[in-house]
């Protein structure tokens, strides 16, 4: 049998352990420096090849509940296509930013999860990220929807691959997290796929080429 002292012991070390865990977790959602980027994500092109966007307004109550610093939402048209619709937030307390993951949300909603799997998304000549690809359904209503945190040419999909992200690449300057969620109609899987990694592309380039600046400073 283990002795009093021994049990003691063993419960400072999982004591420690415990809160060594919440730093190491905590240290994940909180960066030390942002650097704020050039241009805002609320410049986001209304425009990509074929694709032509038009704003869509967040009511400002919504707006401060989800914690971004600021934010873009834009539905995408092409002809003969159904549309893409684009959220899109910056935030600079990336603790805000996972709290909103879109699983969540879209079960708040009544949404119910059909399927869900990993995509390649090509956001630079020799960047590809992955995203999640899920499909929803709510009586007659199914979405296919797209999402990812883009830190760098980092991707965040959950609350450990931030904590991690922040734990094993440790820099002195960070650049904003920003949050994609594309959804479109679910007529056909394949050409819904197809819609949105079209534009899922083209949202990623541009947030890697315009949002994150401190990539290369970061090494320094």
């Amino acid at each position: 049998m283990h002795s009093p002292l021994s049990r003691l012991l063993l419960l400072c070390v999982l004591v420690v352990a415990v809160h060594l865990g919440m730093v190491w977790l905590k240290r994940g959602f909180e960066p030390s420096a942002i650097v704020q980027p050039p241009v805002d994500i609320s410049a986001l092109p209304l425009k990509f090849g074929e694709w032509e966007g038009e704003s869509i307004e967040l009511d400002e109550r919504i707006f401060a509940r989800i914690g971004a610093q600021s934010y873009a939402d834009r539905v995408y048209r092409a002809e003969g296509r159904p549309p893409v619709t684009v959220h899109s937030a910056m935030f600079f307390r990336y603790d805000q930013a996972v709290i909103h993951l879109p699983d969540l949300c879209f079960r708040a909603q009544d949404y119910q999860l059909e399927s869900q799997r990993s995509i390649p998304v090509q956001i630079g000549d020799q960047t590809t990220i992955p995203a999640v690809l899920s499909v929803w359904r709510k009586a007659n209503d199914r979405l296919m929807v797209v999402y990812w945190y883009q830190l760098d040419k980092q991707v965040i999909l959950s609350r450990m691959d931030l904590a991690k992200a922040r734990f094993l690449l440790p820099r002195k300057q960070w650049p904003p997290m920003i949050k994609f969620l594309l959804q479109t109609p679910l007529d056909n899987e394949e050409r819904a796929e197809a819609r949105l990694k079209t534009i899922a592309e083209h949202v990623g380039r541009w947030a890697l080429e315009n949002l994150n600046p401190v990539e290369q400073s970061a090494q320094q």
